[in-house]
């Protein structure tokens, strides 16, 4: 443990569950968004359902996960579920309508991809 004799005591930062992946490596754990304009103004962007559950997710429950910049995103299931807003994530990728995105949660991280 390199010297540390109290791992239980650093509770910061929490370690990724898994190796980090890619759509390529791992496409079970990410999911493609086709960006709108809309979503670039801070629409609601769906979430698979399957996606969802996969998360731990059931309707009627939220999820708040920190993205890209330490930005908070939340995942909200009202009727269907839907990511509130993903504007702050989209711009730090420079997203533009048209482009696809792949976001993947990993405990309480989210992270996304603009492939080039």
């Amino acid at each position: 443990l390199s010297g540390n004799t109290r791992p239980h005591l650093i509770t910061s930062q929490r370690a990724p569950l898994h190796p980090p992946t890619s759509p390529a490596t791992d496409p079970s754990r990410w999911q493609r968004i086709e960006v709108t304009s809309e979503h670039l103004r801070g629409a609601p962007v769906a979430v698979p359902e399957g996606y969802a559950t996969q998360l731990g997710m059931r309707p009627g429950t939220l999820l708040s996960v920190t993205g890209p910049g330490d930005n908070a995103v939340v995942l909200v299931w009202r009727d269907h579920p839907v990511f509130d807003s993903l504007q702050p994530v989209l711009m730090r990728l420079n997203a533009r309508p048209g482009d696809q995105v792949y976001v993947t949660v990993d405990g309480y991280r989210l992270d996304a991809q603009l492939p080039s």
